[in-house]
């Protein structure tokens, strides 16, 4: 009886394996299938909203103001329609400190007007949601690199948009987190806002941006940020970076 039991018990388990490979090759194939059936954009873009403590509430307003129009301007609507798919994914995101980064807009494709209006509209009509905080673009970065990962779309390039008016001050070396991001073949782009640091373009260039087609722009203030914001889109959905 005892070989019995044991050829049985070998029978079971050589079943089990069987079952277990079976499965397993499905869930690759799956993951196979599910990589070449996301619809495809040209750009995956994560653009964030600064909501740290050297943000008040009217500076607050004209960065939400300043990427709603950009959004739905005239060069940046000619750009996504004149790139090889027509359309770009983007999801944006307000951020403060480590503790703090908060997706209000998911993953949503804009290829018109239309698409790029509600964005838009979503954007303006968010609440600060974030707890007000310390400056952490190094979290911010690592929040956009998660969420490419996530995303139900695949990017020719993924974009990640810092625009901030002030240093990474909280949650580690901002360094590490550009490098993680340049690795994994993101481009990370800045937006500084000088009103307060006037070297603050130069911490960008060596801190944060860095990939293919990097670059950072500069707004005076946050008076500038819409024009400044419009332009550095365009730049990167046309994949035009600055030398």
């Amino acid at each position: 009886g005892m070989i019995k039991t044991e050829t049985s018990r070998t029978r079971a388990g050589i079943r089990c394996w069987i079952t277990l490979s079976c499965l397993l090759s499905v869930f690759v194939a799956t993951l196979r299938a599910d990589a070449q059936t996301r619809p495809e954009v040209d750009v995956l873009l994560v653009l964030g909203i600064d909501c740290s403590y050297s943000v008040d509430a009217s500076e607050f307003g004209l960065q939400t103001a300043g990427i709603a129009r950009a959004l739905v301007s005239a060069p940046v609507l000619q750009a996504i329609a004149d790139g090889p798919l027509g359309r770009v994914a983007v999801s944006v995101v307000q951020w403060s400190s480590s503790a703090s980064q908060i997706t209000i807009v998911p993953w949503t494709v804009i290829s018109n007007t239309g698409d790029a209006t509600s964005v838009a509209r979503r954007i303006i009509e968010t609440p600060r949601l974030t707890a007000d905080g310390a400056t952490s673009s190094k979290a911010f970065i690592d929040h956009g690199i998660q969420l490419i990962a996530a995303s139900p779309f695949r990017g020719y390039r993924a974009v990640i948009d810092v625009a901030s008016d002030g240093t990474n001050n909280n949650g580690g070396k901002v360094d590490l987190a550009r490098d993680r991001a340049l690795q994994l073949g993101i481009t990370v782009n800045g937006l500084a806002i000088l009103h307060e640091i006037p070297w603050l373009l130069h911490y960008f260039r060596n801190h944060i941006a860095g990939g293919a087609g990097s670059f950072v722009i500069t707004a005076n203030s946050y008076n500038d940020f819409a024009e400044a914001m419009s332009r550095k889109l365009e730049r990167e959905i046309r994949n035009l970076g600055i030398s």
